[in-house]
């Protein structure tokens, strides 16, 4: 089953000034991304506490760990990285909870 990450980056002080060589990096990171699994399937440029907003698929969280470790080797960003549920897992989600009692505090 295909899981979907979501990951705000921001650029390192090194990020910043190698700025230009940053579509250089994109073909390296697809070589990562490939080796471990996983498919980018957006971007966004961000304004805001991050500089981009990347969306991600894989497989499997390690590989999306293991991607992630390789790009922070790199250097060139810091990230934070987020397991997302779309609307057909939230529905689930409320349906395997909504016939449980709500305990009392």
């Amino acid at each position: 089953m295909t899981q979907t990450f979501i990951v705000l980056v921001k650029m390192t002080e090194k990020g910043r000034i190698e700025f230009a060589d940053s579509l250089k990096r994109g073909d390296l990171t697809a070589e990562i991304r490939e080796r471990n699994g996983v498919q980018m399937t957006d971007w966004y440029l961000t304004l805001g506490r991050f500089d981009v907003a990347l969306f991600f698929e894989a497989e499997t969280n390690r590989g999306m760990a293991q991607t992630m470790v390789e790009l922070g080797r790199l250097g060139a960003i810091e990230t934070e990285t987020m397991l997302a549920f779309g609307k057909d897992d939230y529905a689930e989600i409320l349906g395997d909870i909504s016939n449980r009692e709500v305990p009392e505090l």
